[in-house]
């Protein structure tokens, strides 16, 4: 009971800590002031507690922040006043200048969809499927014939290396290349600084220790809301698919509308 009590007051310390920090370094991430904090005084905490730290961190900086307007008047008080003056060369302007076509919408949609098919099912869906609802434009036919002539036929990238009907399967390499991201940070040249280097490997490891954590603790990350209910409709789209209950072009629309 008492080391319980005495982590939650240690958990709270370094809240307060990183607080203060954040007011007084507004430039700096929110993510590096605890990572900084951490690496002076280790504490073993949950990536959910981390979670809840940084996201303290930035209502502690909208404090610092004048209120944004909740009304006419309130706008009205805050132009006269000059709080929210922009600068005299700034331009503001709403351009659209992608004018969105129904049917080429509706075409790349279904062709997003081709990485849930089995690797064997691309070509004839890409041939037959895919043709039938193309439209009689001049981009979308250079397009099919470069899919035609590196995806589905080539040999550059075959449909063996990125489709598949396994929902479980990872769609992106957003965690590949958000760590090579990370490391380009720290490879801003050819000759980086040593100093610098050992430190972002610091910071690093400091991340890296407090997922080890949670996963040997039971409790990894949570899944972000969005990406739950995106796997729940694949499951329920692949379900009937497999049941014969939706044909294979129905199928591939379903998966890709949840696609983004």
């Amino acid at each position: 009971m008492l080391l319980s009590q005495s982590i939650a007051l240690k958990k709270q310390d370094l809240q307060q800590r990183c607080k203060k920090r954040a007011r007084e370094e507004s430039e700096e991430k929110a993510s590096n002031i605890i990572i900084n904090v951490l690496k002076k005084d280790p504490l073993d905490i949950m990536p959910n507690e981390f979670e809840s730290i940084r996201q303290s961190l930035y209502q502690e900086r909208r404090k610092q922040y004048p209120k944004c307007p909740t009304s006419i008047e309130d706008t009205r008080t805050a132009l006269e006043s000059g709080t929210f003056n922009a600068p005299a060369e700034m331009v503001f302007a709403f351009r659209n200048d992608v004018i969105m076509d129904s049917d080429v919408h509706f075409w790349l949609r279904i062709l997003f969809g081709l990485p849930f098919l089995r690797p064997d099912q691309v070509p004839g869906f890409f041939m037959i499927d895919i043709a039938s609802v193309s439209p009689l434009d001049s981009r979308t036919e250079l397009f099919e014939q470069y899919l035609l002539k590196h995806y589905i036929e080539g040999k550059d990238f075959p449909p063996s290396l990125w489709a598949s009907d396994e929902i479980d399967r990872p769609r992106t390499t957003n965690c590949c290349e958000s760590f090579h991201k990370y490391f380009q940070d720290i490879m801003n040249g050819h000759n980086p600084n040593i100093f610098k280097f050992l430190h972002k490997l610091d910071s690093l490891q400091v991340l890296t220790q407090m997922k080890l954590n949670a996963i040997e603790q039971g409790k990894p990350a949570k899944k972000r809301q969005k990406k739950l209910k995106k796997e729940s409709h694949w499951d329920k789209v692949s379900k009937q698919y497999k049941e014969g209950k939706i044909t294979m072009f129905e199928y591939v629309k379903q998966m890709s509308y949840k696609l983004f």
